[in-house]
C-alpha cells in the first residue's frame, strides 16, 4: 500500500503542475492583454494632443471646444500612466473617447474670433487679474474655503507660464526652420492658455458663489439658484444668438439645472460656472454682431445628455474609488463644504 501511495504521488504533483501552468498562462495572457490595451490608449492620447495643439482656433465653439478637449485628455492620460489595472484603464478610455466626442464640434462655429496665440494670452491675464483680485477679497472672510479655487488658480498661473515660455521666438539661422519653430511654439502658447482661461474662469465662479451665498439662508439660496439659472441661459441665448454659441457653458447650465433639486449648492456652481464660460467672447478681440439670430437650445440637448453621462461615470468611479485623491484631474471643484 505504502508502495502504491508512493507511486499515486507523482501523478497528482502533475496535475498540480499543469493546473499552476495554465493559471500562470493565463495571467500571462491578461497582463500582456491590458499591457497593450494600456499602451494603445496612451499612443492615440498623444496623437489627440498633438493633433489639437497644431490647430488654429477661429470662433468661440472652436475655443471651448477645445478646452474640453485637452482637460479630457489630461484625465485619460493621467488614468492611463496609473497602472494597468481595468478600471482605469476603462475610466482612461472613457474620457478618450468623451476627448473624440467633443472634438466633433471643432470648425462648426459661425462668427470669427481672434484667437491667435497672443489674443488668447492676454484673455488669459485679464481672468487671471479678475480671479485673483475676487479670491483675495473672499479670503478676507473666508480664507479656509478657497482651497478647490486656489487649486485652479494656480492651475491657470501654470499654464499661463509655460504659455509664455512657448511664445518666445527661438532665433534661427535656417528661415524656413525657424518659421516651422515659430508656428509651432504658437499653436502650444495658444493651448496654454486655453486651459489658462478655463482654469481661472472656474476660480473666480467659485469665490463668487461663496461670495453670493454670505448670511443667505436655504430659502435664499433657492431664489440665488433660480436667478443664476436665468442669468446663464440668457447668457448662453444671447452668445448663440450672436453666432459664438458657448458649448461649455451651456452643457454646465444644463447639468445645473438636472442638479436643482438634488444639490442646489452644487448646482449655483456649475450655474456659475455657465455664466463665466459663456462671457469669454468679452476678452477677446471680436466684431460686432451685424444681426441677430434665433437659436433653439433644444438643439444642444443630446450634448447637455452627453456630458452628464460623462460626469455621472466620473462620479461613480470617484465614490467606489478608496484611495483616489482630491486635486487629481477629475475632480471639479465644490463650494465650501459641499463635496461632489
Amino acid at each position: 500500500q505504502a508502495a502504491g501511495i508512493a507511486m499515486d504521488a507523482p501523478a497528482g504533483d502533475e496535475t498540480s503542475n499543469e493546473t499552476e501552468a495554465t493559471s500562470a498562462g493565463s495571467r500571462y495572457d491578461n497582463n500582456s492583454f491590458l499591457q497593450g490595451f494600456q499602451q494603445s490608449i496612451i499612443t492615440n492620447i498623444s496623437a489627440m494632443q498633438q493633433l489639437v495643439d497644431s490647430r488654429d482656433l477661429n470662433t468661440m465653439l472652436d475655443l471651448q471646444a477645445t478646452i474640453v478637449v485637452k482637460e479630457r485628455l489630461i484625465e485619460a492620460d493621467y488614468f492611463a500612466h496609473l497602472n494597468t489595472d481595468p478600471d482605469n484603464l476603462g475610466l482612461a478610455a472613457e474620457r478618450l473617447e468623451s476627448a473624440r466626442s467633443w472634438d466633433t464640434f471643432f470648425g462648426k462655429g459661425q462668427k470669427q474670433l481672434t484667437l491667435d496665440a497672443t489674443s488668447l494670452s492676454g484673455a488669459c491675464i485679464a481672468r487671471l487679474a479678475e480671479a485673483e483680485e475676487r479670491l483675495q477679497y473672499v479670503a478676507l472672510f473666508y480664507p479656509l474655503a478657497l482651497d478647490d479655487a486656489r487649486r485652479d488658480l494656480d492651475r491657470a498661473y501654470t499654464e499661463s507660464r509655460a504659455g509664455a515660455r512657448s511664445h518666445i521666438t527661438p532665433e534661427a539661422d535656417d528661415a524656413s526652420n525657424a518659421s516651422g519653430s515659430t508656428a509651432q511654439l504658437a499653436s502650444t502658447s495658444a493651448a496654454n492658455s486655453t486651459l489658462c482661461i478655463f482654469h481661472a474662469s472656474k476660480a473666480k465662479a467659485q469665490a463668487d458663489v461663496i461670495l453670493g451665498v454670505l448670511g443667505a439662508d436655504e430659502q435664499q439660496v433657492q431664489r440665488i439658484l433660480a436667478e443664476k439659472l436665468s442669468l446663464a441661459r440668457d447668457a448662453v441665448a444671447q452668445q448663440g444668438a450672436q453666432g459664438a454659441f458657448p458649448v461649455l457653458g451651456y452643457s454646465y447650465y444644463e447639468y445645473a439645472s438636472d442638479l436643482a433639486d438634488e444639490d442646489q449648492y452644487l448646482a449655483l456652481l456649475y450655474a456659475e460656472y455657465a455664466l463665466e464660460l459663456s462671457g469669454l467672447q468679452e476678452y477677446l478681440p471680436h466684431e460686432p454682431a451685424a444681426h441677430l439670430h434665433h437659436i433653439d437650445l433644444r438643439t444642444y440637448l443630446p450634448l447637455g445628455f452627453a456630458f452628464l453621462l460623462g460626469a455621472a461615470a466620473t462620479l461613480l468611479y470617484v465614490q467606489l474609488s478608496e484611495d483616489f485623491k482630491p486635486g487629481r484631474p477629475r475632480r471639479e471643484p465644490r463650494p465650501a463644504g459641499k463635496k461632489r
